[in-house]
């Protein structure tokens, strides 16, 4: 099935069932406007109908548009066949069974052929595979090979550190050297040329040198029209996600991980590098047919050696089989098991274990508590467990809650303290635009029921900026206390936005670590200043902040210039600690600094407002501090990093304070 244009085959794709492009594919709709040019919400059939596209174009921005959905096939991909969820036939690796129509069943060739479709299209239209580092590797070589065309076409002898790639105006050009051509030059003139397509030389169709070329050609055009989505490059630092470990992996340019992408075009290898080598390959290549034919050997085996060009089929068909294919329809279900890929990246990168939880070789997904995963991090043991059902402790307001929450993903931790052991939740969305009132009650009532977890909701589309402000006034409303503080929203989490990604681990890993961490101990500052409380007549009020300190939960121990000062534990121990802190601890300076020196977990501080002003530069190394004012009132000041904790750990402290500050002091 051919097209000659893109008009006829979109027509040939666009069929009834196969697009959303109001819910979960309106982000695929974004991309494919920009990629072609129309503005944001333009119809594309109609622009389309009213241009003469070449069917290559479009074809270029749907596989621009499908790279999420491929990297989402390949990192869930990935992540079932390293935790060796596989039967010895690979017949089944995914099962989804939530009652509705059926059991549906995903092996590992379902994977294998929605990849190596994507892999035929692009090969269709001339975009092999090539990682990043082949591509430096192809210019290198060009200009290698240039250099020793130089070398036996000049006849001129050059000294071994000089490396002479042709000659201009008789001089000898040597690297780094600019591109003659003006239009090179003036498309290379802007910070951010990629609104405008790339300049290529023309290349007869009968010149070797073309033929050797295309690849390297494609893949630099299709790299240069991927960039155009961005509007600068403040704008493509934004994607950015995890420093990027391996630049060697093969894949067609338009399918490069959004993150590899945004990191490599960030140094602008296009202008700097790729470019001019194949316009300098243009300008210097021999003009005599013997030399030109061996420079283009030479150029054809480095990419030959650095690039996959599978035998292509026809692209229409292509594309038709890809969207015919089950796991396409069932994206939506596709995108909740990538989110857990996610969870999965952050615990490896810390070296940690993550164990997919298989029954008989598959992964099920169903409408009731299943295992999916255990993980071990911090020396403790965590359990994954999709549609968790707990009972609230009090009124639901989500629509459809009546006594028992039950979100997509909650990670429990066996050996926490409370009955209650769920450490996170995770609410997998797919809205092209939010429902907030929705996401907000989803929140509410995981946080509300789950005290001790911090809740996420991750939508594939956007979520308004009011959300947050929205959620606290909807808890404020229902008298909830550390409910909302506990909860966040991420908009737009695909592999187009690596950042919003990476913020996500960010907030797991955050929960890990929050639940095998036990209160920040209280350092009590004895400088001289404090003294002005142990005056007779105010022993009754100290008396009070004794027995409230000792009330919160929180170790003690005096500000001590020693290395190993003694700590008391809360209740009785600790109130009789206060009661005589005057007689027993030191009055000298405050020691504060090096006694952070020796804390395992960031303490609090407990001083008077000399204290704190004396203390301002080490904010930093501090969870917060309290301080105690001359009416014995008490300032609480909170590390940002630290406000879900001490919310979760010491409410008391939080209620017995006249002023609760949250600051953020950077390391």
């Amino acid at each position: 099935m051919h097209h000659d244009t893109a008009e006829t085959l979109w027509h040939s794709l666009d069929t009834q069932g196969r697009f959303y492009p109001k819910t979960h594919d309106k982000k695929f709709f974004e991309v494919l406007r920009q990629s072609l040019g129309i503005p944001a919400g333009g119809d594309i059939s109609t622009y389309l109908k009213n241009t003469n596209l070449d069917a290559t174009r479009l074809v270029v921005a749907l596989l621009t548009a499908l790279q999420p959905f491929s990297q989402m096939l390949n990192d869930v991909y990935e992540m079932l066949i390293d935790g060796n969820i596989t039967q010895s036939n690979e017949q089944v690796l995914v099962t989804f069974d939530f009652g509705e129509s059926g059991k549906l069943d995903f092996d590992a060739e379902s994977f294998r052929t929605a990849n190596g479709i994507l892999t035929s299209v692009a090969a269709g239209i001339s975009s092999p595979a090539v990682s990043p580092d082949g591509m430096n590797i192809v210019a290198q070589s060009i200009y290698q090979a240039l250099a020793k065309a130089y070398k036996r076409t000049a006849g001129k002898l050059t000294s071994p550190d000089s490396f002479v790639i042709g000659e201009r105006d008789a001089e000898p050009v040597k690297l780094p050297a600019t591109v003659s051509d003006s239009r090179v030059l003036g498309w290379l003139k802007p910070d951010w040329p990629y609104a405008a397509s790339v300049p290529m030389p023309t290349l007869a169709a009968s010149d070797p040198l073309g033929t050797a070329l295309k690849p390297y050609i494609n893949a630099v055009s299709q790299l240069s029209l991927r960039a155009g989505r961005y509007t600068d490059q403040a704008h493509l630092r934004t994607v950015f996600g995890e420093p990027v470990k391996s630049r060697k992996t093969r894949a067609p340019v338009l399918l490069w991980d959004e993150n590899v992408f945004s990191q490599v075009i960030y140094d602008h290898p296009v202008r700097f590098r790729w470019l001019p080598a194949i316009w300098h390959c243009y300008e210097f290549a021999p003009k005599s047919a013997f030399d030109r034919k061996a420079l283009s050997d030479e150029i054809a085996k480095a990419i030959q050696d650095n690039f996959d060009i599978p035998p292509p089929r026809p692209v229409a068909q292509s594309l038709n089989d890809l969207l015919d294919l089950p796991l396409w329809k069932e994206r939506s279900q596709i995108y909740a098991i990538w989110l857990i890929t996610l969870l999965r990246k952050e615990v490896i990168a810390k070296g940690e274990q993550f164990e997919l939880f298989g029954s008989n070789g598959r992964l099920e997904f169903r409408f009731s508590p299943t295992p999916i995963a255990n993980i071990f991090s911090n020396n403790e043991r965590f359990s994954l467990i999709s549609e968790f059902k707990a009972l609230a402790p009090g009124k639901l307001i989500g629509t459809g809650r009546l006594a028992n929450v039950q979100p997509d993903y909650t990670l429990l931790h066996a050996s926490h303290s409370t009955p209650d052991t769920a450490v996170y939740v995770l609410e997998a969305k797919q809205y092209g635009k939010a429902n907030t009132v929705n996401f907000n009650k989803a929140l509410r009532d995981y946080a509300f029921t789950h005290k001790k977890a911090l809740v996420a909701l991750a939508n594939h589309g956007t979520i308004p900026d009011s959300q947050r402000t929205k959620l606290t006034k909807l808890c404020a409303a229902q008298s909830d206390s550390n409910v909302s503080e506990r909860c966040e929203a991420f908009a737009e989490v695909t592999p187009l936005n690596p950042a919003e990604s990476k913020r996500l681990r960010a907030h797991f890993r955050k929960a890990l670590e929050f639940a095998v961490s036990d209160p920040p101990r209280l350092i009590i500052d004895t400088s001289l200043s404090m003294h002005v409380f142990s005056k007779p007549e105010l022993e009754e009020k100290w008396a009070c902040v004794a027995e409230t300190i000792a009330d919160f939960g929180m170790k003690i121990l005096f500000c001590s210039p020693r290395q190993s000062p003694t700590s008391f534990d809360p209740g009785e121990a600790c109130k009789q600690a206060m009661m005589s802190l005057f007689e027993r601890a030191p009055n000298g300076p405050h020691d504060l600094y090096n006694m952070l020196g020796y804390e395992r977990q960031k303490p609090m501080w407990f001083t008077d407002a000399d204290g704190l002003r004396e203390t301002e530069s080490y904010k930093h190394l501090l969870a917060g501090s309290i301080v105690l004012n001359n009416d014995f009132t008490r300032d609480l000041y909170i590390h940002k990093d630290f406000e879900i904790p001490i919310n979760t750990w010491l409410p008391k402290l939080i209620h017995a304070a006249s002023k609760v500050e949250i600051y953020d002091a950077p390391a």
